[in-house]
């Protein structure tokens, strides 16, 4: 893989959070063509997708993924999930989000206002209330569990303590998760969204810069 492709996209200076500049939610994304060998951004999304925790490992800097094309629609449709799982976590976690918006539970569980990471902020309410709607179930472990297979990472420090992110997990742009993959935690790592306060934690969680 070349790393440039990602090299590329690379928020080099941080902008404030709150700036919506960031990530521009009324502009429409970018299409990509109907064949992945027409698609330059491919190779990038595949990368982001399934080497996450990798390179959040290796204190990989912040890469912009909302410059990049969305899926053709038409293979969107066509495609075939791994697994035979019908709406894999990543693209259910994204609906679970966009419908507390529009059922005004943002109170509960949201994107952040810069749109590139989320955070639960009443975690009793959404265990008890939005987790059983989504997943049968009620268990806090369990969601994170499902985060750390995916390679989000929790945010321990700066502004956005306490939420989660993914380079392909942004708000306005579900069609990105797709390239999201099971990438598991290496066995030489602690799971990134577990990991104590107190304890050692790499600079990679700290609050990126989005």
């Amino acid at each position: 893989l070349d790393l440039s492709l990602l090299q590329t996209n690379t928020v080099a200076q941080a902008a404030p959070a709150s700036d919506p500049s960031m990530l521009d939610l009324n502009r429409g994304p970018k299409v990509a063509a109907a064949t992945a060998n027409n698609n330059p951004d491919n190779d990038a999304l595949e990368a982001l997708g399934s080497r996450g925790i990798d390179r959040h490992i290796k204190n990989t800097p912040y890469f912009d993924a909302s410059s990049l094309a969305d899926p053709d629609p038409v293979a969107l449709a066509n495609r075939r999930t791994r697994g035979g799982v019908t709406e894999p976590f990543p693209e259910k976690l994204h609906r679970l989000l966009r419908e507390c918006e529009k059922k005004g539970e943002s109170d509960i569980i949201s994107f952040y206002s810069h749109g590139r990471a989320f955070s639960i902020h009443k975690v009793e309410r959404f265990c008890r209330e939005i987790m059983p709607r989504y997943f049968k179930q009620s268990r806090l472990s369990s969601f994170q569990r499902q985060l750390n297979l995916y390679g989000f990472t929790r945010i321990t420090s700066g502004p956005d303590a306490g939420g989660y992110y993914h380079e392909l997990f942004l708000k306005g742009r579900p069609a990105l998760v797709i390239h999201m993959r099971r990438v598991g935690v290496p066995k030489t790592q602690k799971p990134l969204i577990n990991q104590r306060p107190s304890a050692p934690r790499p600079s990679s969680i700290m609050t990126p810069d989005f």
